[in-house]
């Protein structure tokens, strides 16, 4: 089950200098729930968020969650029960914890506006 709200909301804030946010989920007793997300581990050092399934405790999280923390497709996950920096150790602790604390880094949108002055030296699809 997903944690209240109040129950995480009351955890210390992190250093100014750490941006994102921790999210705390926990399996039912037996390590049984699917977290309910895909993640990419390509560059080998943290997981991006590529699908939050419709059913799962993450789903169950994001319910509960104020919507600055709900955990989006393409966030990042950059540490896992005080693991970081090894994604497959990350993914790891995905499967064998129960209790799992989340370190989540927001995805930023931003918009890039091209002027079409002569070649861009790419190729755009």
């Amino acid at each position: 089950t997903a944690l209240a709200a109040e129950d995480w909301a009351a955890a210390p804030e992190p250093p100014i200098d750490r941006v994102g946010f921790e999210v705390c989920i926990e399996k039912d007793a037996q390590g049984a729930g699917s977290v309910g997300v895909r993640l990419d581990l390509n560059d080998g050092v943290k997981l991006q968020v590529v699908r939050v399934l419709e059913e799962g405790l993450v789903a169950k999280y994001n319910k509960v969650a104020a919507q600055d923390r709900q955990i989006r497709v393409c966030d990042f996950v950059t540490e896992v029960n005080g693991v970081s920096g090894d994604a497959k150790a990350m993914v790891g602790k995905f499967v064998q914890e129960t209790i799992l604390s989340l370190w989540v880094v927001p995805a930023v949108d931003f918009v890039v506006k091209l002027s079409n002055q002569g070649s861009l030296g790419v190729t755009l699809f």
